[in-house]
């Protein structure tokens, strides 16, 4: 090629790549070979050196590649700066662009410019060989720096596609751009890797990566000469490709190695392997956690393409021969060629098989490493690496010890040992053998002559022949309790501490050669012996009795003498007691040591009862009072077996001759029932309850009524002190203490002439409902008058308080106190089923509430406090459902000092000290008639007297019901509601004539009576006012109609002080003393 052609080959270069120019060098971050890392301050490309000089004290600047929304940049933050200087080879920088990103300002200094991105910078005249940058404010994040020079030194050959001008891999990779012809020369090149028709080829540390190429080279060889391909760059990685009808090995020299082997290149970090883009590399101590993969250092990670399909385990150590063949993200990405595990140590082998074997064995050995090789001997000797090779499962006819090792390169595990022994088939020993060879076998033929299962616990059995006992643990034999076998079955045995265990051995272990010889039983079938005794049979079943139980550092009992013990294994589970008596029967399964050193049973305990030195008297249940017939039982005072109960019906003492007890007796006549209990030697005493056949015409107290627990028609019942505690019109509750519990009775719809308070004794013929709670076997008892009902044989002594009785009860005694009045003050409320509830020993108690819609307690569970009739029973759910007599209310009254008032309150309230209540009944010549009462009861209006000169205020307190906003009783009305009442009623008021009740006469003029008070209805009379019932308490004698009269006034002592004034205001301004008007004495006080 002349010199003219040639400068036309370098033009067309410099137009189709950087590198051919020389004059053009660019810095992309998304290019492997364009960015740092761990942190670096410095970069070189082509001649052009980027350096940080400068940084922020708070934020590191680097050429690391970083990603900022999404971009792969360089980040400069704000007071860093960095120089970029060109050498010879680059010759001056003549301009620049940066294009970037970010808030902040990119200076340059040679020309005092603020950059903008994407806008060249020229230097023109004054090219430089040296620029530098800073950030003032702000971030700055780089995507890419172009620089272009002029003056370099002539880069010849370079890349090139004519047949005379040449490239070689290094220039390809300086010139970092793609060429679509590029004639390559290899200099003593090498194929490191060859997979199929690709190949890695390096010259001098660096790669070209010859993809699918019609070149027939192969792994190791060694090349000369020149070849035409297309070239990609692309992260730093170069890709050739054939060219159609240029690509041949016409001037291409191949020489076979004379090795296959691998030559790769050992990189301990990813910065070692960004420096071969394209390569061969081993990457030494590399770990996999299921994403990505980590260097020893762990301080940037590189992807692996195939992983899953070389089977790379998690965080196992590996030298990992890659190819280097593409970039994820700035970081390597890899496919895997060989994987090495690094092991620095191994386990002895696993050797298994039958180690008693009848005819043949086959033994299996395994590495816990699956690259390790295993070495095996068959006849005793100390395996190594020269000896036999396992490379599977292999069979042994005769007896033999087998030994192996696991080998990976130069580790060696130890040397695993198994003997395997052939037995005789036909071979077999009883339990009573074994316990004297007292010796462990992998496999026996176990025979049974004729042993008993003393106890079977799911899948383990005690089994016991000829006073010696075999455990047989988590068995498939289907064996059963009591019953006795014989003949033999394949068991592996283990002897340990004296006790003999066997278990099943797989495929071996069938029953088919054993038979049942007696039939099973429910019971265990322990040895009865003493503490010295129980040692002496190991794994059998013994019953202690009458042990005295230690549980300090564990549970155990001792002899007298202390010198022998028996352990408990599971006493606390037991609930066992310290210093108590037991029965025990336990499983002697174990042994344990104690403070002396010695060795005794450890026992699992199997039934635990205590020792009975002394019985209680039985329980005998049934109704004691019954209609037609009752079941009686009898219940032992103590759960332990073998204690018996026997009883009579003719009244005689019992003994163990008389009957025993098995099932409930049914008696339909009036019959004593007397019964013992007996354990042994022991006695109860005898205890006795007679049952009585109802008679109707026998008088019955109120808990007759509730042992019957029945619908009687009629009857007479018996009142000894009953109390009258509730009244609702001709409804009451009679409440009775017998025998120390209480008792009620619901008395409804009755003519008898009770009130509460009151005190009943004597009988009384009535008609009695039972509603039956069988949740709790009680119920309610109620009665209605039938033609017999009179109060002539009762005596009812009337008490001086009217106010109910309750009982003061929790919410979970409710249901003791049926039909009873009862007040509960911690019930939570649960509005939705309208119901009350409570918790005793972690069980929920509800109370239904008949009329839970009067009433409203807010929609959470709150406490209340409510007065109830336990009236009813809910029966869907056999809980109580009772009546809300009141819920708990308060009103404060302010007894003025004018000394009267008025009141109306909705629920009973006892009288407080320094009031005077008087219901008022009727107006008589202007006063009210009234009659004193000694208590509020609920929504009654009343006329107060207090002290007058003196306020007082009156805590009171009571359980209210729903009421309405007005009652009346007598002349009076009470209202709940400020209103003002009908024309001619009568308020108290304190007019200029004084305290009285004043007329209304005038509709809409202010008056008003207020919540809680009272007016007096309109009367015949034409009255102005209605005075006090006492004396003219507040100077006014008469205001009536015809206190308009004109009228004169004397003195006692006949002086006229006053002429012809109204009768109404005669005494008005006049002094306390006695005048005479109209003939009559009058006293003003």
């Amino acid at each position: 090629m002349n010199k003219a052609l040639r400068f036309v080959w370098l033009s067309l270069l410099t137009l189709i790549c950087g590198v051919a120019s020389a004059g053009t060098v660019v810095f992309d971050p998304t290019q492997v070979s364009d960015v740092t890392t761990g942190d670096g301050k410095t970069i070189t490309k082509n001649g052009i050196t980027l350096t940080i000089t400068k940084q922020n004290a708070s934020y590191t600047t680097s050429f690391d590649a970083k990603t900022q929304d999404g971009k792969v940049c360089y980040a400069l933050s704000a007071g860093c700066e960095f120089t970029m200087s060109s050498d010879a080879s680059a010759g001056n920088i003549k301009s620049i662009t940066c294009e970037f990103f970010g808030a902040g300002s990119f200076y340059e200094f040679a020309t005092r410019t603020y950059l903008k991105t994407g806008t060249k910078c020229v230097f023109g005249k004054d090219a430089l060989t040296s620029v530098r940058f800073g950030i003032y404010w702000g971030s700055i994040y780089l995507t890419k720096l172009t620089v272009e020079c002029e003056g370099g030194e002539d880069p010849d050959p370079g890349p090139g596609g004519g047949e005379e001008q040449t490239t070689t891999i290094d220039q390809l990779m300086q010139g970092g751009v793609s060429v679509t012809s590029a004639n390559i020369k290899f200099t003593n090149a090498q194929v490191v890797y060859a997979e199929g028709n690709n190949y890695i080829v390096r010259e001098n540390n660096k790669a070209i990566d010859i993809m699918g190429s019609s070149l027939a080279l192969s792994q190791g060889d060694k090349l000369n000469g020149t070849v035409m391909f297309s070239v990609t760059y692309k992260d730093g990685i170069l890709t050739a490709t054939d060219i159609s009808g240029s690509t041949n090995s016409d001037k291409l020299e191949t020489t076979p190695s004379g090795s296959t082997d691998y030559d790769p290149i050992r990189c301990a970090t990813v910065a070692d392997m960004l420096k071969y883009p394209g390569d061969l590399l081993v990457v030494e101590n590399a770990t996999y956690d299921g994403y990505n993969g980590y260097c020893a250092d762990r301080k940037r990670y590189f992807t692996i393409s195939n992983a899953t399909e070389k089977g790379v385990e998690q965080y196992q150590i590996y030298d990992m021969t890659v190819w280097f063949n593409s970039v994820q993200w700035t970081n390597p990405n890899v496919k895997i060629v060989k994987l090495d595990p690094v092991i620095t140590s191994l386990e002895a082998p696993t050797i298994k098989g039958e180690t008693l074997f009848e005819e043949s064995t086959t033994v299996t050995i395994n590495s816990d490493k699956s690259v390790a090789a295993i070495y095996y001997t068959t006849n005793d000797d100390e395996p190594t690496t020269s000896s036999t090779l396992y490379t599977g499962p292999f069979t042994l006819t005769e007896t033999a010890t087998v030994k192996a090792i696991a080998a990976y390169k130069n580790v060696v595990s130890p040397v695993a040992t198994c003997n395997f022994v052939k037995i005789d088939a036909n071979m077999s020993k009883t339990i009573a053998d074994l316990a004297a060879d007292k010796t462990s076998y992998d496999l026996m033929n176990v025979r049974f002559d004729n042993a008993q299962v003393v106890y079977a616990e799911g899948e383990n059995f005690i089994l016991r022949e000829g006073g010696k006992a075999l455990d047989v643990m988590n068995s498939s034999l289907n064996l059963q309790q009591g019953a006795c076998y014989k003949g033999t079955v394949k068991l592996k045995v283990t002897y340990d501490n004296g006790i003999l265990m066997a278990y099943d051995i797989e495929g071996k272990t069938v029953a088919t050669d054993i038979t049942l010889v007696s039939l099973p039983t429910t019971k265990p079938n322990p040895i009865v012996c003493t503490i010295a005794e129980a040692a002496q049979h190991p794994g059998d079943l013994v019953k202690l009795e009458g042990l005295t139980v230690t549980n300090w550092s564990g549970y155990y009992s001792y002899d007298e003498n202390f010198e022998n013990y028996v352990y408990f294994s599971n006493g606390a589970e037991k609930g066992l007691q310290d210093g108590k008596q037991y029965d025990l029967t336990v499983w002697y399964n174990d042994r344990q040591k104690n403070y002396s050193g010695n060795y005794f049973p450890l026992t699992k305990i199997v039934v635990a009862t205590p020792a009975i030195t002394h019985l209680d008297a039985p329980t005998i249940s049934g109704d004691a009072l019954f209609i037609e017939s009752t079941d009686v039982t009898i219940t032992s005072p103590v759960d332990v077996e073998g204690v018996a109960i026997y009883y009579t019906l003719d009244d005689s003492d019992p003994t163990t001759d008389s009957q025993t007890y098995n099932a409930p007796i049914p008696l339909t006549e009036t019959t004593t029932v007397k019964a013992i209990a007996v354990y042994k030697s022991i006695k109860s005493d005898v205890a006795t309850m007679t049952f009585e056949k109802f008679d109707a015409n026998a008088p019955r107290t109120i808990a007759d009524l509730a042992s019957i627990k029945a619908d009687l028609a009629s009857v007479t019942v018996s009142f000894a002190k009953a109390q009258v505690v509730y009244a609702e019109g001709n409804n009451y509750i009679l409440r009775e203490n017998i025998g120390g519990k209480d008792y009620a009775l619901d008395v409804l719809k009755t003519q008898l002439p009770f009130k509460v308070g009151a005190t009943v004794s004597g009988t009384v013929n009535l008609k009695v409902a039972f509603k039956a709670n069988p949740a709790e076997n009680n119920g309610v008892l109620s009665t209605e008058d039938i033609a017999e009902t009179s109060d002539a044989d009762l005596n009812i002594s009337q008490s001086t308080s009217v106010m109910p009785i309750p009982l003061e009860v929790s919410v979970v005694d409710v249901k003791d106190h049926p039909g009873d009045l009862l007040v509960v003050k911690n019930g939570k409320w649960y509005i939705f089923d309208g119901m009350i509830y409570g918790y005793g020993n972690g069980t929920e108690y509800d109370v239904y509430l008949s009329n839970h819609s009067d009433y409203s307690f807010g929609d959470k569970a709150d406490l209340i406090d409510v007065m109830l009739w336990y009236n009813d029973v809910y029966t869907e759910k056999t809980s109580p459902r009772a009546k809300i007599i009141g819920a708990k209310d308060t009103y404060e009254y302010v007894m003025t000092a004018a000394g009267w008032g008025t009141i109306i309150i909705p629920f009973d309230c006892e009288k407080p000290e320094g009031l005077t209540i008087y219901e008022c009944t009727s107006v008589n010549d202007g006063k009210l008639v009234v009659e004193e009462v000694n208590c509020f009861k609920a929504n009654t209006p009343y006329l107060l007297k207090g002290t007058k000169g003196e306020q007082t205020n009156y805590i009171l307190e009571g359980y209210a019901a729903k009421h309405g906003e007005q009652y009346e009783k007598g002349v009076m009305v009470g209202v709940y509601v400020k209103q003002e009442p009908p024309l001619n009623s009568y308020i108290l008021q304190n007019q200029e004539a004084g305290l009285a009740f004043y007329c209304h006469l005038d509709q809409g003029n202010g008056a008003w009576v207020g919540p809680n008070r009272c007016y007096i209805k309109p009367q015949d009379g034409g009255l102005k006012s209605i005075q006090f019932p006492d004396d003219e308490t507040n100077g006014v004698r008469t205001a009536n109609a015809a206190d308009s009269t004109l009228v004169d006034v004397y003195t006692a002592t006949g002086v006229k002080v006053k002429h012809q004034v109204e009768k109404g205001k005669a005494l008005n301004d006049l002094p306390a003393g006695l005048y005479i008007i109209n003939n009559k004495k009058i006293v003003k006080k």
